[in-house]
C-alpha cells in the first residue's frame, strides 16, 4: 500500500516537525519502513517522506526517498508497477544500471530516461512525486484510473500533499473548513469524487490520469495536465469469439503481472464470479505458488480461510 506526504515550507525546522507526524497518521499503510528528506533552495524547503509496505525488494535498497544516482532526481513513490521487469531490460539496453531489485528504482530511472512520457508505458497503480533539484520543481503524478490517492492543498502558506487526509491536515497550519457543497452532494447523490473538490475546503484530489508541477522558486503548482484518455474507437468487423479472446489474453497476462511479488500472495474473495475466476487463473498461471484465499459472508459477518 505504503503512504507518501510532503510539500514546500519557508521553514525548514517546521518541516521536519510536521512530515514524521503525517507518516505517523499514515503509518497502517506502510508499517515496514519510513523515511524523509529536507531539501533547501534559498529560502524554500522540500520536504519529502513515504511509509512503506515492501512487495518488492524486501531489503534496505528499496528505501524512499530514493536517488538517482548523479543525486540530481529524487522520487517518492505509492503503488506497483506490474511490468518493472520489462522495463528494467529496456534501461539496461539504454546503459542504465540499477543497485536494487525495486520496481521504485525502475519508475525512477524510466522517469529519468522519458520525463512524463514514461507514464504511458506504465502498467501499474501510482502516485508519486518526483524532485528535480537541477530545473528546482517537484512533479506530482497520479495512475489512470485514480487507484492510489493524492490529496493536496495549495494555500499561502504553501504546497502539501499525502495520501491520505488525515495525513495532509497534519501539514497544513489549521485545520480547513468543511466544503458543505460537497457534503451535500455526498449525502444526496452519493458523489464524492468526480471532481477535484473534497469534503474540506482547499484540499483537492488530484484527479486519475492527472499531472502537475510545482515551481520552488515561487511554491506554487500548475494547472493539473491529463496525461492518458481512453481509446473509445470502434473496431468494425469484430467477431464476438475475437473479443472472446483477446479478453482471456489480457486477463492472463493481468494476472501474471500482478502475482509478481517478493513476499506470499493472498486473495480476498467477495464470493462473484470475477474474484472466483482471478483465483482459477492464479492456480493456472502460477500452480506451485502458495496462495491464501479469504471469502466474506456478509450476512454472517464470518470470515472463511483456505
Amino acid at each position: 500500500m505504503c503512504g507518501i506526504a510532503g510539500g514546500v515550507w519557508r521553514n525548514k525546522a517546521e518541516a521536519s516537525r510536521s512530515i514524521p507526524l503525517a507518516l505517523k497518521a499514515m503509518h497502517q499503510r506502510g508499517p515496514d519502513d519510513k523515511g524523509f528528506e529536507v531539501f533547501t533552495f534559498g529560502e524554500i524547503s522540500v520536504c519529502l517522506g513515504q511509509t512503506r509496505l515492501s512487495i518488492i525488494d524486501l531489503t534496505s535498497a528499496g528505501h524512499q526517498p530514493m536517488y538517482s544516482c548523479d543525486g540530481r532526481w529524487v522520487i517518492i513513490f505509492n503503488g506497483e508497477i506490474y511490468n518493472y521487469k520489462e522495463l528494467r531490460n529496456q534501461l539496461k539496453q539504454l546503459g542504465y544500471v540499477f543497485s536494487s531489485d525495486s520496481d521504485t528504482e525502475v519508475l525512477l530511472l524510466a522517469w529519468v530516461e522519458w520525463g512524463i512520457e514514461c507514464l504511458t508505458r506504465l502498467v501499474g497503480m501510482f502516485a508519486f512525486a518526483v524532485l528535480d533539484k537541477h530545473s528546482q520543481n517537484l512533479t506530482c503524478v497520479r495512475d489512470a484510473f485514480g487507484i492510489k490517492p493524492f490529496f493536496y492543498s495549495n494555500a499561502d502558506e504553501g504546497f502539501r500533499f499525502a495520501s491520505e487526509i488525515p495525513a495532509l491536515l497534519s501539514l497544513l497550519p489549521g485545520k480547513p473548513s468543511l466544503n458543505m457543497q460537497r457534503t451535500y452532494h455526498y449525502l444526496v447523490h452519493g458523489d464524492y469524487d468526480s471532481s477535484a473538490d473534497t469534503f474540506y475546503q482547499g484540499v483537492y484530489h488530484l484527479p486519475p490520469a492527472h499531472w502537475f508541477t510545482v515551481d520552488l522558486r515561487t511554491g506554487q503548482a500548475s494547472t493539473p495536465k491529463q496525461w492518458w484518455t481512453p481509446s473509445v474507437i470502434e473496431r468494425p468487423g469484430w467477431r464476438f469469439d475475437d473479443a472472446v479472446e483477446q479478453v482471456r489474453e489480457q486477463f492472463l497476462t493481468n494476472i501474471r503481472l500482478h502475482l509478481r511479488s517478493d513476499v506470499r500472495v493472498g486473495a480476498a474473495l467477495s464470493g462473484g464470479i470475477d474474484s472466483s475466476a482471478i483465483v482459477c487463473v492464479m492456480r493456472y498461471v502460477e500452480p506451485d505458488m502458495p496462495i491464501h484465499t479469504f471469502s466474506y459472508i456478509a450476512e454472517g459477518s464470518s470470515v472463511n480461510e483456505e
